[in-house]
């Protein structure tokens, strides 16, 4: 993980410990699933919320992301990794 984005995840996670809420915006599944306690899955409307382990399942991100998205399991979860030039999912096609 890039030296800025770890940066970040600390910060994140003391604001965490004091009870604050965060809101980020990312692209980074993986990021988002490995750091937070719920998450929104969106492209162009709202695809699903929730715990990241409820809403980055294989149904789920193929209704965001159609063939467009690759999904491995391991054993600290899932790896994503998308493809720069996604779809608009099942609802854009």
């Amino acid at each position: 993980m890039p030296e800025f984005i770890m940066g970040c995840a600390q910060i994140m996670d003391r604001l965490k410990a004091k009870g604050m809420t965060v809101l980020l915006s990312t692209h980074d599944l993986n990021l988002a699933a490995d750091r937070f306690d719920r998450v929104l899955l969106l492209n162009r409307r709202l695809i699903a919320h929730g715990a990241p382990d409820e809403v980055f399942c294989p149904e789920v991100l193929q209704q965001a992301y159609g063939g467009q998205l690759a999904i491995w399991e391991h054993e600290r979860g899932l790896v994503m990794l998308g493809d720069g030039h996604c779809s608009m999912g099942e609802e854009g096609r």
